[in-house]
């Protein structure tokens, strides 16, 4: 398949084309397959809401944790098959309705515990990192090369590593924020997976970055 914008080739089944980002004319997904896979995922589900429903009155006489598989398993429909069942903004919608079962997930799960953690420690930190997952859709979708793009992705990984730890402190133990210690020379048991993954992020994104911009350069001078 041939990109209508930029002439580059396509791969068949590509939703977008890799040199320009411009969404691929052609989204071909064999319906048999489609309805084979929507049929295998809604029977799975659908058995295990099933079960649970069935066990919990069983053992316990009335609906408690069942709420809990119950969003779980609509989070997973959300996730898997509502991008099927959309023909037009799929990734937008699906997305957001993903993104809702989550909150509803914890609010379920800190209902059947009477706990008190849902507004200061669940959903402070579910946030943080489902604005992460909204930043890399985000750059998904931009017109530029993928060496550009996966730089980008890069740069919020390494954010979220060198940050995830300090965040979670502050949420659960009031301990101030800080990052510093990503940046110095300590490589305590507690943090040197983290740091060395973050450095592995930051090489690899300058890289990215440099031949990302060469191509789209050249790919600019080419059109010009």
């Amino acid at each position: 398949m041939i990109c209508p914008k930029c002439g580059a080739a396509v791969a068949e089944g590509s939703l977008y084309c890799n040199h320009c980002g411009r969404k691929a004319v052609s989204r071909n997904v064999h319906p048999k397959a489609k309805n084979v896979l929507m049929s295998v995922l809604l029977i799975t589900y659908g058995f295990a809401i099933l079960t649970c429903f069935i066990v919990n009155l069983a053992v316990s006489g009335l609906l408690s944790w069942f709420y809990i598989v119950l969003c779980g398993v609509v989070l997973l429909f959300c996730a898997t098959v509502l991008p099927l069942l959309l023909p037009k903004g799929r990734l937008l919608v699906s997305g957001l309705a993903t993104s809702g079962m989550v909150y509803l997930l914890l609010y379920a799960c800190s209902a059947l515990v009477n706990g008190d953690w849902l507004l200061s420690f669940a959903y402070p930190v579910a946030t943080f990192g489902l604005l992460a997952a909204w930043l890399i859709v985000f750059i998904c979708r931009i017109r530029t090369n993928w060496f550009i793009k996966s730089a980008l992705i890069a740069l919020i990984a390494m954010v979220l590593t060198i940050s995830v730890n300090s965040f979670t402190d502050y949420v659960f133990s009031g301990i101030p924020f800080d990052i510093n210690i990503f940046f110095n020379n300590t490589w305590t048991s507690r943090n040197i997976g983290n740091k060395a993954t973050a450095w592995c992020l930051i090489f690899y994104a300058c890289a990215a970055l440099v031949v990302g911009s060469m191509k789209a350069i050249a790919k600019r001078t080419k059109q010009d």
